[in-house]
């Protein structure tokens, strides 16, 4: 493979399907032909994630794009939610798989871009994944012999990144950040102990907020940061999650970063996101 400039992009936590998730523009006809409008929340959700396919298709010129999907891709049906655009899962896994081409048809996808789909949380999304990914052709996870990775382990031009859907929550008032931080210094010693090769980037999602922070340790060569990005999400809080967490803030979007053909982790990263309430 031609080492290259690389866009990484990761979109986590979708939950195409539900009534409160990004939807088709278009609206979706579902498996009693019945066409599906998104409603006034979807629709500005959609617009969020036209933004961030434009800002990719940008600064992607030139560069090889490597696109994430970290887990939670459906809704499915959960918790008696009610709030489903979508009852079927299949129909959801059709409007995701939907809404991912439409991603890389506005970021200019070409043949040498990857794709990679991380699983999310089995109340959701059970193995509905991994029949997305490979109907995307996404990069599978050879050893498990599955298109989707239960943690994925990515070295982009010697910058080895992990992705994982349930890392820790972004923390809120003066705590913001210090979960993070914690965990990041546990995955170093941890990895460390066990003889793996040191990780310079993190990433996770599911609890929908966005947070940048990192660790710093020094060592012989002199001081190696250690970065940790938890991910938004495309989803406005649903009932459960207004009762469960009413007052944290919801960060809807995606997230961006460059790593150049040295492996130079371009920090922090970019978010485009819209933070709401509800």
């Amino acid at each position: 493979m031609k080492i290259t400039d690389s866009v990484l992009c990761v979109l986590s936590d979708m939950h195409t399907g539900s009534s409160t998730a990004l939807f088709p523009r278009k609206g979706f006809v579902n498996f009693d032909n019945n066409l599906i409008l998104p409603n006034a929340t979807q629709r500005a959700i959609h617009a969020v994630f036209v933004r961030l396919a434009g800002e990719i298709k940008v600064a992607r010129k030139k560069k090889r794009l490597i696109l994430v999907v970290l887990g939670d891709a459906i809704d499915g049906f959960h918790h008696g939610s009610m709030q489903e655009s979508l009852f079927r899962e299949q129909d959801q896994a059709a409007a995701h798989i939907e809404l991912i081409q439409e991603f890389q048809k506005c970021t200019g996808w070409k043949p040498d871009d990857e794709l990679y789909y991380v699983r999310g949380t089995f109340t959701h999304v059970k193995d509905i994944e991994n029949e997305i990914a490979k109907e995307l052709k996404a990069k599978p996870d050879r050893a498990a012999k599955k298109y989707v990775h239960e943690i994925l382990e990515l070295n982009i031009n010697g910058c080895l990144n992990l992705f994982y859907h349930h890392g820790k929550a972004r923390g809120n008032g003066e705590n913001e950040g210090n979960a993070l931080r914690n965990y990041l210094r546990d995955i170093r010693v941890n990895r460390q102990r066990d003889g793996l090769p040191r990780a310079d980037v993190s990433w996770s999602g599911h609890t929908h907020g966005h947070i940048y922070d990192s660790h710093n340790r020094r060592t012989g060569a002199g001081t190696h940061t250690f970065h940790g990005i938890i991910c938004p999400s495309f989803q406005a809080k649903t009932q459960y999650a207004l009762e469960k967490v009413p007052m944290q803030v919801n960060s809807i979007g995606g997230v961006s970063t460059t790593i150049s053909a040295a492996g130079e982790f371009t920090a922090p990263p970019r978010f485009v996101v819209q933070t709401t309430r509800d």
